[in-house]
């Protein structure tokens, strides 16, 4: 089965540039992932290898205590990360925590929906990606929280298909709370990139202490698949994220804790860079490992070796291991982004290294390979198939006539549609038509891309008829709505707003992602129409040069004419 929406989403999200994401997988590990959730996961893997939004800004607005005590802990806002007017792409929570004012871990559902509705209202104020943490606290001891309660606790009592015990009941209680809140965002349309089990290779973390790596694997898998499977939640990116730095000398390995590539969408490292260590190299100026831990080098080499994009959900500059910690400069990021170009978002934690706490933050906001809120895609998408009654070809009445003579608007086959020219030297334009009124009236839209499918081939017309390419029409070409003669030759919104490369093989899709243009003149409360067709009208050689393409009557719905629209809707 040809991935349509799969390849028209990645010309979306690189916007048709070149796309280094093949070096990833391309689809995210659940194969019934929203739209918006796979639209999400090509924009962060088509980072790697661009020029400009390479990195997403990212900030952790905060957690339980800034949600019920924000006279004491500060305000959870997006907006109070502004610098030069521009907010982060990226902002989260963490839903487990200890209340400093009751001193008692929390998981509570109200709470967790009280951060939802902050998270959401960011989403819905600037369509920043939405990050979220959260693990079940111990669950032989719920007050321990992520710490290690007994040396003799096994995490395999945990998994699914163990026995009931008071300490598998308790996690599985606590997974159907952070379960029941992620799935607040899937009905409110949004992907999240989540991240359980953070920083598992820490040893004061309850499931990594004297555990071992399968059955780790193991439960993360169980947990993925509770989320997914059980649950039924479609709009999740999941994130395995490794402590990068200055690691205990006493951890394992990390490799054979990686639960797999179909379990897993985003690979990522904490980034806490320390003021005691020598980073920045003193003669080339460049980011180096050289002076830390021995085993970080190898660590960010392995994480950026995975088949899924690699990104920092923690980061923080000027870390000290004592506590507290100081504000740092952005132009050591911007050295870490020269060094990792694979670096799809850095993600700042806590109020000392919040964006706009950090040196030189206008100059960082403004580096043109650092993507703000206002740089990104939107992820909302809608894909439109071509009206059957209202798609077809239309034939130019003659050599020279530059005008149409017949049409064909009821073909089911492989050339119901057509571009080129006839042995008579007359033209071949095909005429596609979207009914685009679902789009909401208040979309801002961000890309879209056409996409067909080649039938059958005459001739030879990519050798001589130049390149093929689709004008917009903002309703209808003609004064119906349906197939007309003369939408052959009737004036456009816009003319050339998408150009398509023919595929070599029937069966092929051409992909052509519309301009600037062709965005502006999508309808969103009516039908929107292209007409398509070779740039040279004819080659003179009295043979037949054409291409033909499924329509909208087409038997196999995958290949049948589809646009593919992103959009965001902002709410002020």
């Amino acid at each position: 089965m040809k991935s349509i929406l799969l390849r028209a989403g990645l010309v979306l999200g690189a916007c048709a540039s070149a796309v280094s994401a093949l070096a990833y997988l391309p689809e995210p590990s659940d194969s019934q992932a929203s739209a918006a959730t796979k639209n999400l996961y090509y924009h962060i893997a088509s980072r790697a290898g661009q020029t400009d939004n390479t990195m997403i800004e990212g900030q952790h607005l905060g957690g339980i205590n800034e949600v019920l005590y924000p006279a004491i802990y500060g305000t959870f806002d997006i907006n109070d990360h502004v610098i030069d007017g521009k907010v982060p792409g990226l902002v989260g929570s963490r839903y487990d925590a200890v209340d400093k004012e009751q001193n008692l871990y929390v998981l509570d559902p109200a709470v967790c929906t009280a951060i939802n509705q902050k998270l959401i209202a960011a989403w819905n104020e600037h369509q920043a990606i939405i990050h979220v943490t959260a693990v079940p606290p111990n669950p032989w001891n719920f007050q321990s929280g992520r710490d290690p309660y007994r040396t003799t606790d096994n995490i395999s009592e945990l998994f699914w298909s163990a026995p009931t015990s008071d300490a598998r009941t308790s996690f599985w209680n606590s997974m159907a709370i952070i379960a029941d809140a992620l799935e607040e965002f899937q009905n409110a349309g949004i992907p999240v990139i989540f991240r359980p089990f953070a920083e598992f290779n820490m040893t004061n973390k309850y499931y990594y202490a004297h555990q071992n790596a399968a059955d780790f694997v193991q439960l993360w898998k169980d947990v993925r698949d509770y989320c997914v499977n059980t649950r039924g939640l479609h709009n999740l990116l999941f994130c395995w994220e490794v402590w990068a730095l200055n690691r205990n000398t006493a951890t394992a390995d990390i490799a054979p804790w990686y639960p797999g590539d179909g379990y897993v969408d985003i690979v990522g490292g904490a980034y806490y860079f320390r003021p005691d260590i020598q980073y920045i190299d003193p003669v080339t100026g460049e980011f180096s490992f050289a002076n830390s831990d021995p085993e970080d080098q190898g660590i960010f080499d392995f994480l950026v070796a995975q088949n899924r994009p690699f990104g920092a959900p923690q980061w923080g500059l000027n870390y000290s291991p004592t506590g507290g910690g100081g504000y740092g400069d952005h132009d050591f990021t911007r050295k870490f982004m020269d060094f990792a170009p694979q670096l799809a978002f850095a993600y700042y934690w806590m109020k000392q290294y919040a964006v706009e706490n950090q040196s030189h933050g206008t100059e960082f906001v403004n580096d043109h390979r650092v993507a703000t809120a206002d740089d990104l895609p939107g992820f909302s998408s809608l894909t439109f198939t071509s009206i059957a009654t209202a798609d077809g070809w239309v034939l130019e009445s003659s050599e020279t006539s530059n005008a149409g003579g017949s049409l064909d608007a009821t073909a089911t086959g492989n050339s119901a549609l057509k571009t080129g020219d006839n042995a008579s030297k007359q033209q071949f334009k095909s005429i596609l038509s979207f009914n685009t009124s679902a789009l909401p009236d208040d979309a801002t839209i961000t890309g879209a891309a056409l996409v067909l499918t080649r039938g059958s081939q005459s001739g030879n017309p990519t050798a001589t008829l130049g390149s093929l390419q689709a004008d917009i029409k903002t309703g209808s070409f003609g004064p119906l709505a349906d197939l007309e003669i003369g939408d052959f030759e009737a004036g456009y919104t816009y003319a050339n707003v998408a150009s398509l490369a023919v595929p070599a093989n029937d069966g092929e899709t051409a992909i052509g992602a519309l301009d600037v243009n062709g965005l502006s003149a999508i309808k969103k409360n009516g039908k929107t129409q292209f007409r398509l067709y070779f740039s040279t009208d004819d080659d003179n050689d009295g043979v037949g040069d054409n291409i033909g393409w499924y329509s909208g009557e087409a038997a196999v719905p995958e290949n049948r004419p589809q646009l593919t629209v992103n959009y965001k809707v902002l709410t002020p």
